[in-house]
């Protein structure tokens, strides 16, 4: 796996995992916009071997590979602060590890940059979530009430925070 920066080409294959994977997802304008701004924007990608022509666990001198994007992540900074804005997986590659190692680069990012915290909120029902969250360190720091929409109406966000001063 190779996490690498997002580029414009990528905008479109972006858009389309937050249509499948979200409620309320990031359009291109929005993507396409974050690009130009003050935000670390990354890719996960994966190399997939054409499995129809390999040969047992060695691809054949035939075989095809391609580069595949699996997931990605939205943070943006200022002020000493970071706000995780997006993190998705692609349902096929889910339960792989590919969300942590994205969240270890972004908080390797924090120290580097000499960015104090990073906040983000996340889905109350959204428990594996927010059990890696805490496996990576970050703390509750808060509750935003009605902060998603869902299709009961409104869902709470557990607010999250990561940074050397955890009150």
């Amino acid at each position: 796996m190779l996490i690498r920066p997002m580029l414009a080409t990528d905008i479109e294959v972006v858009e389309q995992l937050e249509q499948q994977l979200f409620s309320s997802p990031w359009n291109s304008s929005r993507l396409q916009k974050a690009l130009t701004g003050q935000h670390w924007m990354w890719i996960s990608e994966v190399v997939e071997v054409d499995k129809a022509v390999s040969a047992g666990d060695r691809p054949s001198p035939l075989s095809s590979a391609r580069r595949v994007v699996c997931g990605y992540l939205i943070a943006s900074y200022g002020g000493g602060v970071a706000d995780l804005l997006s993190i998705a997986v692609a349902a096929d590659f889910q339960r792989q590890g590919i969300a942590r190692q994205l969240l270890k680069a972004l908080i390797e990012q924090l120290s580097s940059q000499q960015v104090e915290s990073l906040f983000l909120e996340v889905r109350r029902s959204n428990h594996s979530a927010i059990a890696l969250y805490q496996q990576c360190q970050l703390q509750q720091v808060g509750i935003r009430k009605g902060y998603y929409p869902s299709v009961q109406g409104r869902e709470d966000a557990v607010v999250m925070r990561y940074g050397p001063r955890q009150d």
